[in-house]
């Protein structure tokens, strides 16, 4: 199935005529361009309000009801809304500032502390419960869950507001302990996703390191906001990778001239991620594609327990057959290969070059390597090994006679 993800950020509606229903529309207008999808996925990565007030939110509610209603209509799809509060969804308007903040975090986080930074998100909060993006008990962190055939999606929603001031925040926001416990036990779908206006570098010392550690080692997405500009990259440490995507500005109280959003297509069967961002162009007055990404969902959640003993891999690498170095990798010469695409048609492709068949072994489910004997098929194997490895892959090298009672669709 194909999921689609819009991914929009950032939109400081002040008033109720910052809203552009041409620009909405257009939004709307970008899914003719994708193909087939099944279902469609709107979250807000923060700053729907300009300054938390309960008129903004108003204005939010028939902004993203317009949305949904012309998605159903045209293309008659389900479609779900998920949001998160920004610093711009914090009433400020009796703010402390970032030293004193910073004396009270310094001092030692309490409960009442935490309850009195979400008062100040009063009205955010009763317009994430209107929408049922939230429940009473779930202000900072709540998990929804999306069960598509065979596949289970999860994704989480991090309140990472708190502690927020009118000065320059970094460094004072907070992620409880108790957050990051439940991120470590609930996040355990197929494909994982954590939403969060802040990305992790926001953060305070007391907590920064461990919560990215949760971020890369349980999710295969992340998608946060804030800076005001689409970003996207892969942070990878101690065995695992997540894909990190930094939404735009959609508006800005009522300026659309540089609104850009993400559409992300998730492809559960083939567990790829497919990411294109918008930009608005002010001459043709739509939307436009500026970037496509592609991302394996596969190979994001970390198996950091799971190591190959040095012996077994000095073992793949020799060369039974002749003597001339101990690493028959040190004279490999890649084969030319064959794909056979269609049976009935005898469509094939041609590889030259490890780099490309690379990238089919990443998106096929299975792949049978056929040839006569001696012809290089186990050394292939073993070199496809090695180098899925090093791309963060976590191979099992099985020998044939351990595959005879099992079968190939498992």
């Amino acid at each position: 199935m194909k999921i689609v993800i819009y991914h929009i950020s950032d939109l400081h509606i002040e008033k109720k005529n910052d809203i552009k229903v041409s620009n909405v529309y257009k939004m709307v207008d970008v899914l003719n361009s994708i193909g087939n999808f099944d279902a469609v996925l709107i979250i807000v990565s923060g700053d729907i309000a300009f300054s938390g007030k309960h008129e903004q939110y108003d204005a939010a509610y028939h902004m993203f009801g317009t949305i949904i209603s012309s998605i159903k209509n045209k293309f008659k799809k389900t479609v779900y809304m998920l949001a998160v509060p920004g610093n711009h969804d914090v009433d400020l308007s009796k703010d402390e500032g970032h030293k004193v903040i910073q004396d009270k975090i310094r001092s030692g986080i309490t409960v009442e502390m935490i309850e009195q930074e979400l008062l100040k998100q009063r009205n955010y909060l009763n317009y994430a419960k209107g929408i049922h993006c939230i429940d009473s008990k779930d202000n900072l962190c709540c998990l929804k869950k999306y069960e598509y055939e065979d596949k289970s999606i999860k994704i989480c929603l991090i309140n990472s507001a708190i502690f927020s001031t009118l000065d320059e925040d970094k460094g004072l926001h907070f992620i409880p302990e108790d957050v990051m416990k439940k991120m470590e036990n609930e996040l355990d779908a197929d494909i994982n996703i954590t939403v969060m206006h802040h990305a992790h570098h926001w953060m305070n010392d007391v907590v920064k390191n461990a919560f990215e550690n949760i971020l890369i080692q349980k999710n295969n997405l992340i998608l946060c906001g804030h800076e005001h500009g689409l970003d996207s990259n892969e942070i990878k440490k101690d065995g695992a990778r997540v894909i990190y995507l930094t939404g735009g500005e959609l508006c800005n109280r009522g300026n659309w001239n540089n609104s850009q959003f993400y559409l992300d297509i998730v492809d559960t069967d083939n567990m790829i991620l497919k990411s294109i961002s918008y930009i608005w162009n002010i001459n043709k007055q739509l939307y436009v594609q500026d970037n496509i990404e592609s991302y394996n969902l596969l190979n994001m959640v970390s198996l950091t327990e799971f190591k190959f003993e040095e012996e077994f891999e000095e073992t793949l690498c020799m060369d039974p057959v002749n003597s001339i170095s101990d690493n028959v990798f040190d004279y490999y010469v890649f084969p030319d290969l064959e794909l056979m695409k269609d049976y009935a048609d005898r469509e094939t492709e041609t590889f030259t070059h490890l780099e490309k068949y690379l990238e089919t072994v990443k998106i096929k489910k299975r792949i049978a390597i056929i040839g006569n004997e001696s012809a290089g098929k186990t050394l292939l194997l073993k070199k496809l090994y090695i180098e899925l490895s090093k791309d963060s892959y976590h191979c099992l090298y099985c020998e044939a006679e351990t595959l005879q009672r099992v079968s190939l669709n498992k």
